[in-house]
């Protein structure tokens, strides 16, 4: 079997996940009747959009993150400039189950 998959997909087709575009490549370089190859490119190519993140972010993982990083540091700079602790503030923030 050879390493030397070919590479070129239009770039509409591209996922920006170098693996998976050169399984694409070679799937699409296949037999067009071939409908199992075809059904793997979609599927790849479905599954590789559905796990990049939102732009500026590799995956759904690294946005959220970061968000919650951002979020606890914000919190911190609340509960600092209103002089409380961050349990105190996070019983006003945190919804309290009801009784």
């Amino acid at each position: 079997m050879s390493n030397t998959a070919p590479t070129d997909l239009p770039a509409h087709l591209t996922t920006g996940i170098p693996d998976a575009d050169r399984v694409l490549a070679r799937l699409s370089s296949s037999d067009p009747d071939f409908d199992d190859c075809a059904a793997a490119c979609a599927l790849i190519y479905r599954l590789c959009h559905e796990i990049k993140g939102p732009d500026g972010y590799a995956t759904w993982k690294d946005a959220a993150t970061d968000e919650r990083v951002r979020r606890i540091r914000a919190e911190r700079a609340l509960a600092q400039r209103n002089d409380v602790s961050l349990g105190e503030l996070a019983a006003v923030l945190v919804p309290q189950p009801a009784a």
